[in-house]
């Protein structure tokens, strides 16, 4: 499991993240699907930098790009907005299962992706 803890908060309720009150049929989930055996979480609003370092670092061995944090995964950051993406692996390759947790106001305070890696 992948929780990157953005707040204090508890998550009251857990959901999906396109799932307000609709029910997926039984064996179904929303999520992410990868052929790299890895996901990564990043801030959306500077994600063009993100993905950018990210390239620079795979396609010209930028080294300079991204952070190593372990195993081969890695971390950019843009230093202008703060914001930053951080790699992780899943342990396989398919589609893995995106659980949103709200406060009971409704706001986002966490994020799980379940995974095979521990």
């Amino acid at each position: 499991m992948v929780q990157p803890l953005g707040g204090r908060q508890l998550p009251c309720p857990w959901r999906h993240p396109q799932c307000h009150e609709f029910q997926l049929p039984d064996g179904h989930a929303y999520g992410f699907s990868t052929d790299g055996a890895a996901g990564g979480f990043a801030d959306a609003a500077a994600w063009e930098t993100l993905s950018g370092k990210v390239r620079r670092y795979y396609e010209e061995q930028d080294d300079g790009a991204c952070e190593p944090i372990s195993d081969g995964h890695i971390r950019a950051v843009d230093e202008v907005t703060g914001s930053d993406l951080v790699s992780f692996c899943t342990g396989g390759d398919g589609t893995w299962p995106v659980w949103l947790g709200r406060s009971a106001a409704g706001e986002l305070v966490s994020v799980v992706v379940i995974t095979s890696y521990l």
